[in-house]
């Protein structure tokens, strides 16, 4: 053997040590880069399939009539218009009630004032 090779072979005992490590660390971390690949691949495969799926399910979907609402709501504006036609001759109606019975409450608490007066005079 030549010198150089004695020599090399002497280096590479010292560092032996320090070169193993590092062959350990680069296989560690190819096999997490390759599980972290394998795991991508997993999950992109997973959720293709659960889109295909969902996108093939058969839809329910049901139908619903909605003349009985829409009548209803015909009929409501209806009597609402006919309630706001009657309103002004209702409105007219309850006001002469109103001044009527204003009036008469007024008579009544003359009438009673002059009756208290009254008893007050005779009382003296």
């Amino acid at each position: 053997m030549s010198q150089a090779k004695v020599d090399a072979r002497k280096e590479q005992k010292k560092n032996r040590k320090k070169i193993e490590a590092h062959e350990k660390r680069m296989a560690i971390l190819r096999g997490v880069i390759a599980l972290a690949i394998i795991a991508l691949i997993g999950a992109w495969a997973g959720y293709s399939g659960y889109v295909r799926h969902q996108e093939n399910k058969p839809h329910q979907s049901a139908e619903v009539d909605f003349n009985a609402v829409t009548d209803y709501m015909t009929n409501m504006t209806t009597a609402a218009a006919s309630t706001e036609e009657a309103a002004p001759a209702d409105a007219a109606a309850e006001e002469t009630a109103e001044s009527t019975e204003a009036a008469e409450s007024e008579a009544a608490d003359t009438v009673a004032e002059g009756t208290e007066a009254e008893a007050e005079g005779s009382g003296e």
